[in-house]
Formats: structure tokens, sequence, C-alpha cells
């Protein structure tokens, strides 16, 4: 069965909700909360499900910015799309080159490797995580949907909102190979209600001021299965210096580290995912560069907190980060980090 965390500041003292509630979203936004109107009655709730790689999750919370900027994605290379459907409430979302306003049954993209900012009054959603690579192949325009708004009352649209609301309320009763069918067909749902909608510009999104970290992370992601991915390659590619390369990656981590970091987030999707469990341990550390199983053991066992056993097994509440003295489950964060 798919695994569930629930995450709510009410386990917390009233003073401390704040302060949690912003260091655990911060797993993916930066938030300002200086707009919230009653701090002492300031509520946030995130109810998660992991399935087969995707991170399901319905959102309760107060009036807040949130915004993501590029250099988060630089650092933190989460390279997935957000999927938000609104329940209730309303949210100033970025256009392309206008000011969106979503609330009731809107659908709304976020690519998580542009620019974010938003502002947002009390709502409740579900929102899908879905990794670039699970879906960009399937879309016509993968970097241009930014903040794009769907009609969710007729066609493709509508078939997508019911499909995530029926999906998330079953989710956790759903088998390991009912799991794998499920987000199967969300992805294609996805893909079909996207495409279908029409784009103002299929270019991509200005990310000039770090032009270089995202291409060499592109590069990264094509080339993650060959042994002989490292800096010399990638700037080879680039046409450019390895000095250049080294400090372009010098202030987040080095890239080496950013090539491992992908390597691993690889290897933990495909572990727990039930669509490759015929493959052994080995197997798919192999597929994804590490050549020595030990090394690949301990480099898992260090990031992860857990082994590639444990994750074959599907232990992912060993993923949950350490609940601390309010007791809050913050699983969902651990989630998404692993998300591939």
């Amino acid at each position: 069965m798919a695994e569930t965390s629930v995450f709510c500041t009410s386990a917390a003292a009233p003073e401390a909700r704040l302060a949690a509630w912003r260091e655990s979203i911060g797993v993916i936004f930066d938030v300002r909360l200086d707009a919230v109107r009653s701090p002492e009655r300031f509520r946030g709730r995130v109810e998660s499900v992991m399935l087969d790689g995707l991170v399901l999750n319905r959102c309760l919370t107060s009036r807040q910015s949130f915004s993501r900027p590029v250099s988060r994605y630089a650092a933190d290379g989460l390279d997935h799309y957000m999927f938000q459907l609104f329940l209730s409430g309303s949210s100033d979302l970025p256009g392309r080159g206008q000011r969106v306003q979503a609330g009731g049954r809107a659908l709304v993209c976020l690519d998580l490797a542009d620019r974010v900012e938003t502002f947002a009054d009390d709502f409740e959603m579900l929102n899908v995580i879905v990794p670039r690579r699970r879906l960009s192949g399937l879309l016509r325009h993968p970097d241009s949907l930014q903040g794009l708004t769907m009609d969710t009352g007729t066609g493709a649209g509508h078939l997508l909102a019911n499909y995530m609301v029926s999906l998330f309320a079953v989710a956790p009763t759903l088998s390991v190979i009912e799991e794998t069918v499920a987000a199967g067909v969300l992805i294609q749902l996805i893909a079909s209600a996207y495409n279908g909608v029409h784009l103002p510009s299929a270019d991509p999104p200005g990310w000039a001021d770090h032009a270089l970290v995202l291409q060499a992370r592109r590069i990264m992601r094509e080339q993650l299965a060959d042994p002989a991915l490292g800096p010399g390659l990638i700037a080879a590619r680039m046409g450019i210096s390895r000095a250049r390369l080294y400090r372009a990656f010098s202030e987040i981590g080095g890239v080496n580290e950013a090539i491992r970091e992908l390597r691993l987030r690889r290897c933990f999707a495909d572990l727990v995912s039930p669509a490759l469990a015929a493959l052994s341990i080995s197997e798919i550390a192999y597929r994804w560069g590490f050549a020595d199983p030990s090394h690949f053991a301990r480099a898992f066992r260090t990031r992860f907190s857990m082994t590639p056993s444990e994750a074959r097994h599907r232990n992912l509440g060993s993923l949950a980060r350490p609940p601390g003295a309010n007791g809050l489950d913050r699983s969902y964060e651990a989630w998404i980090e692993a998300l591939a």
C-alpha cells in the first residue's frame, strides 16, 4: 500500500506554528508570512501520499506569499512539475507577462525549475508533483507550462481534475500493482490535458542568470547512465573550460556532488518502483553509473538514512525527518527531495 504522511501545525504550540510551517514548506518554497492576518490563528496542513514515484498531497493553509527563485533550483535540483487543483480560495500566479487569478476549481501548473512568485489567500488545494523525466517526453512544450491555468469545467481538464480528486481519496488503499497503473494513467491524463491548452508562446522561460548551471544539469540528466559522466565530459559538451564549470558550481556543492545526487535520486526512485521490482539492487546501481556496489550502498545510506534494501522493501517511513519536540510528521519533505 502507498505510504502516507500528515503534517499539521496544530501539533505545535501556537507561537511556533509559523516557524514550523516555514521550515517544512521550505523543501520547495521560500515563504513570506508577514501577510498573515492573525498569526495566532495560522494553520497549515499537508496530507500526502507517495504513489509510484509521484507525490500527491492535499494542502490547507492560511494567507501567505510563496516564491522559488531560479537560484533555488540551481542549488536543490528539484526538477519537477507541480500541478495545483484549487478546491477553495485563490492565488495570484505567474502568467506569461501577466498575473493570473486562480481559484475555485482552477488547475495550474508550476514548473519548479523556473521562477515562481505567488500570493495566496486562505486556500485548499490538491497537488501532484511529477518529476520532469516522467512527463516531459509526452508534452509538446515541456518548458512552457509555467503558470498555465486550465479550465476544469469541460473536456480533458474536467477529466483530469476529477481523476486527481478520486485518486487522492483511494491512493492509500491501492495495491503495489494498482499504484503503478494509477500513476501511469495520471501522467497520461496530465499530458493529454496540457497538450490541448493554447500557449501564447512556446519559448522557454528566461533563465539567463543561471543558464550555465541549468545547461549542465540538463546534460547530467541526459548522460546520467554513462559511467564516464564527469566534469570533463560536461565541459566538452558545453564548449567551456573545466575551470569555468567548477566556478559555476562552486557555491552549490560542486559538479561531482550534483551528479552523485541525481544518480542517488534515480536509484531511489527505481528501488521503490513496483515496475522495476525484478531488477536487483546492484543492477539498479549499475544502470545509474555506480560501478562499485559497496560504494553505492554507503552513499545511499548517507544520503537517505536507510539502506538500499530497506528502500526496496518500501520502508519509506525511514525517510521521515526527525519529528522534533512538536511531533510533526515531515515525511513528505523527504519524499519530495528523493523524487527523480
